[in-house]
């Protein structure tokens, strides 16, 4: 099972490729239900599992490094992406703190 981000990603693009309706029908009622319903919703077409794998190691720093969400700083302009390594021994926001007194290259 996949969690609900990843399924209604899941959703979106199978939808989009295929041009069909696709709702969710794992509610959490019942054990052993599909997580997609592709097609007309009383017989549909596809009935699809949303399985992901995930990279411990990525999700493990990734969840120390920025505590599972996004980081937004008082003084800190503009949209950063900044990649962290597993091996980093940084926080996140004292490494973008220190971003706008430092010269930004611009394509």
């Amino acid at each position: 099972m996949a969690s609900g981000g990843s399924e209604e990603w899941a959703r979106q693009v199978v939808a989009a490729h295929l041009g069909w309706p696709v709702v969710h029908h794992d509610d959490g009622s019942g054990d052993s239900l599909y997580d997609l319903r592709v097609g007309n919703g009383q017989c549909p077409e596809i009935a699809s599992e949303v399985v992901r794998a995930v990279d411990r190691r990525w999700t493990e720093t990734r969840n120390v490094v920025t505590r599972g969400r996004s980081l937004q700083l008082d003084g800190v302009t503009g949209t950063w992406m900044v990649t962290v390594a597993p091996t980093a021994r940084r926080s996140a926001p004292a490494l973008v703190e220190s971003f706008p007194a430092r010269p930004v290259y611009q394509r």
